[in-house]
Parts: structure tokens; sequence; C-alpha cells
């Protein structure tokens, strides 16, 4: 055989093509599927930008926002609008407290667990928005876990400034459809369901909610 038949083509060009596609491809997936670092500081979920669901103006009602879900889903549908079932919990500190101790004004009882990372990637979210909203806005964390001291840790690791609560207790429906964590329950002034919901919320997501109407 001739040198010249010996020569094999030069493939390193088309190498450096097939990897700058691939890491075009695998920068766009991380940009579409963005979500915030554990430990972001709440300061920049404030600037953050969130789901469609962000764009709530007035009259934007509940359909209208699960719509444009993204990140999570409608649970207990049949249940929107109708008056919660009260419940009684004890906080990490010991203190007792019903859901018809916050009537008045708007709630969302999440659910939750330490071990849970979806959730803890959602607690930024809940504490920039307790933040924004004070005392207008009821924040309930409920967890069964049971070793209070490591609870406890972890609120203060997180700095969380919503109020934790914890049972061992089986919740009457609709919070006994919650499957997978986080769940959440808003819950208006008046005491009913606005919408449930099933994985993580960011503070659009949770902004759009509380400003939507019921119908």
């Amino acid at each position: 055989m001739t040198g010249e038949q010996n020569k094999k083509p030069n493939q390193f060009p088309w190498i450096i093509i097939f990897l700058a596609v691939a890491a075009a491809v695998w920068g766009w997936l991380i940009f579409k599927n963005h979500r915030l670092p554990e430990n972001v500081p709440t300061a920049l979920v404030e600037h953050e930008h969130s789901s469609p669901a962000n764009t709530s103006s007035q009259g934007v009602t509940i359909a209208d926002v699960i719509k444009k879900a993204r990140g999570w889903s409608p649970i207990a549908q049949s249940w929107y609008g109708k008056e919660y079932p009260n419940i009684k919990l004890w906080d990490i500190e010991g203190t007792k407290h019903s859901l018809t101790d916050y009537r008045g004004k708007s709630v969302i009882v999440v659910f939750w667990a330490t071990w849970c990372p979806p959730c803890k990637m959602e607690i930024p979210h809940l504490i920039a928005t307790k933040n924004r909203m004070g005392d207008k806005l009821a924040i309930l964390a409920v967890t069964n876990e049971e070793d209070i001291r490591a609870i406890k840790n972890f609120v203060a690791e997180m700095n969380i400034n919503y109020t934790v609560l914890t049972t061992q207790n089986v919740f009457p429906a609709p919070f006994s459809l919650v499957q997978y964590l986080p769940s959440a329950f808003f819950i208006t002034p008046e005491g009913k369901i606005k919408v449930a919901t099933e994985g993580v919320l960011e503070m659009g997501d949770i902004k759009a909610i509380l400003n939507a109407v019921e119908k």
C-alpha cells in the first residue's frame, strides 16, 4: 500500500465540534431546569426569575395560575372553595396551634421534611414570602419527624422565620391526600381551601396563588 493509502482521516475537528454541541445542549438544559442552590440567600430570591405564574395580575384566577404551573401540580382539587377541617398541632417549642387561630389572614400549610432535598430548595422562597408579607400571612410547616433537636438545628441553620409544627397524628382529608413532599395547602382568610399543590413552589408561584381570585 502507498503512503497516501495508509493515511487515516483527521477526526480531531469533528471531536471539537461534537464537544461544543454537547456543551451547548448541556448548558441549555441547566438553564431550562434552573433551581436555586440549597443555601441561597433569601435576598436573592426576591429577584429570582420564577415560573410564568409570576406574571399574575388583578383578575387572574386560580385556574389561570394552574395552567401556567411549572415544577408543581395541583392536588385535592375537589376541595377547592370548601372549608378546611380544623387541626391542632404543637410547634417545636411545645406551643399548641389550631388552624382556626389564623382566621382573618392567608395561611399556607406546608408538608415537608428535613431529609427532603426539594423541600430544602423551597424554603428560601417561603422565607422571602414571609419577609415580604409579614403578619398578613401565616406559614405553618408540618413534619412528622420525631427528632425535635434535629428539627430545631435545621430550622436555625436555614434561618426559617415561620412556624414549624410536628405531629405523629393521622390527618383528615384533604390533608391526608398528600403523597409527596413538599406539598402545600393555601387557605383564604375566610377559612376556605384556595388551592393545594405538590412540588417545589418558587416565590413567583406563591405570590401568584395568593393574589389570584378563586373563580
